[in-house]
């Protein structure tokens, strides 16, 4: 049986990879980073930088043998990507953790909105956008436009 780039990669070699990040992170950036971890039937991990002007993010994975869901979010008013556990997502995660410890963001924030771009080392630029209360719900035309841009910086 050939195993599909496109197939769960179950709740074992998900924990393991994301595991391995985070202990990479603390070996590579030491007193850079705050890390708080709390790995039990639902993960939740949070890397703050000690850096002003750096994004932290963290992640909050649940899973068993069946199914599972990685929700990576930035400390940015609730901006996320919700994934599966597959090769690509989880491959995805750590482009996206390399980007934001590298300093290739941008936020964008206005009055119940933000939203994050982030440039990946193959210069690929993704997009988070969230939200938030009611009056997130209405339209607010060409606030990417006029909302506060920051650059964040890297972490070091």
């Amino acid at each position: 049986m050939v195993k599909s780039d496109h197939l769960d990669v179950g709740d074992s070699e998900t924990r393991a990879r994301l595991r391995h990040l985070l202990e990479r992170l603390k070996d590579e950036l030491g007193s850079a980073i705050e890390v708080q971890d709390d790995d039990g039937d639902l993960w939740v991990a949070w890397v703050r930088p000690m850096r002003p002007g750096a994004l932290g993010f963290g992640w909050i994975y649940w899973g068993n043998a069946d199914a599972g869901e990685v929700i990576f979010q930035l400390d940015l008013g609730g901006v996320r990507w919700e994934l599966g556990r597959t090769p690509q997502d989880l491959e995805f995660v750590e482009r996206l953790v390399h980007a934001l410890i590298d300093g290739t963001v941008h936020s964008i924030q206005a009055p119940h909105r933000a939203r994050a771009v982030v440039t990946l080392p193959d210069g690929s630029q993704h997009k988070a956008t969230t939200n938030t209360g009611l009056s997130g719900c209405l339209p607010m035309p060409f606030w990417t436009f006029w909302g506060q841009r920051t650059e964040h910086v890297a972490y070091r």
